[in-house]
């Protein structure tokens, strides 16, 4: 993710740590062919822009996917899966795309998502050395 304070002059990146407290009044989308950019007016950070990447959306080949973890089907409609591919969980918290924490589940490899309303969220996945994987997951 990016940030500007300039009104788009320059632009910086911003960890998703820090985004994830951010303060936000609105949200516009501008759509492409393959991408949506995501423009969230911050009270504290300016303008984060964040692009989505529509191209990735749908169930991987798990033999082939080269990340240390795997979250399964996308889009999901009620339960989510989170396969180890190298990787140890450790914990899991899904984000709305406003930044807030919606869940904090309990069970880190099967996840129900059945009363999350429709749309676009963020399950931030910590592995065994304390690094942090953020995965997009579309709820239908």
């Amino acid at each position: 993710m990016v940030y500007t304070k300039d009104n788009g002059e320059t632009w910086e990146d911003v960890p998703f740590e820090e985004f994830a407290h951010a303060g936000s009044a609105s949200m516009a989308y501008k759509f492409h062919e393959e991408s949506v950019d995501a423009y969230i007016a911050t009270f504290d950070l300016g303008l984060i822009k964040y692009t989505i990447d529509l191209t990735e959306l749908g169930t991987p080949a798990l033999e082939e996917s080269s990340n240390p973890f795997v979250v399964y089907p996308n889009p999901a409609t009620n339960t989510i899966n989170i396969k180890e591919n190298g990787g140890t969980v450790t914990s899991v918290a899904i984000y709305n795309n406003l930044g807030q924490q919606v869940m904090k589940p309990s069970s880190e490899k099967q996840i129900n998502i059945a009363q999350l309303d429709s749309g676009v969220y963020f399950v931030k996945i910590k592995n065994a050395e304390g690094n942090y994987f953020v995965k997009r997951v579309l709820k239908k």
